[in-house]
């Protein structure tokens, strides 16, 4: 696919970052594209049409801000990808995939916990029950 080793596509820390400061400039260049995504295309308003520039943006401001320090990732399938051509995977590969789950994590769990629930008379461990068992009360 492209001319010479594969692994120069890979997403590695720069020399002096350590794994710690690695996981949060990758957390708060997540945050910030998934913040920009929220705040411009997550409800429909007539100014939605817009929201791709803005994202666009954000993804450039992002990209330019992390690439020399981590690659800028913002997508595990970013890193996974390069690490798989070229068949090695560095030790601290896990922190292009922490980010992301504990977003996808935070966001269900505020998306379940902020139903208002009150009327049914369930305590706060009933909100999780319908994400576990798949029906809804």
């Amino acid at each position: 696919m492209i001319p010479g080793p594969a692994n120069v596509t890979k997403t590695t820390l720069a020399p002096g970052m350590s794994i710690a400061q690695g996981v949060f400039f990758e957390m708060f260049l997540t945050c910030e594209l998934v913040f920009t995504v929220l705040m411009l295309a997550a409800e429909k308003s007539k100014d939605t049409f817009i929201a791709p520039i803005g994202i666009g943006l954000a993804l450039f401001v992002a990209e330019i801000a992390g690439v020399y320090y981590t690659g800028a990732s913002l997508n595990p399938a970013r890193s996974f990808g390069p690490c798989v051509a070229s068949a090695s995977f560095e030790g601290y590969h896990w922190i292009y995939w922490l980010v992301l789950t504990r977003l996808f994590s935070l966001h269900l769990i505020l998306m379940v916990g902020s139903q208002d629930r009150s009327v049914h008379g369930c305590s706060a461990q009933c909100r999780l029950l319908p994400l576990r068992q798949g029906y809804e009360l």
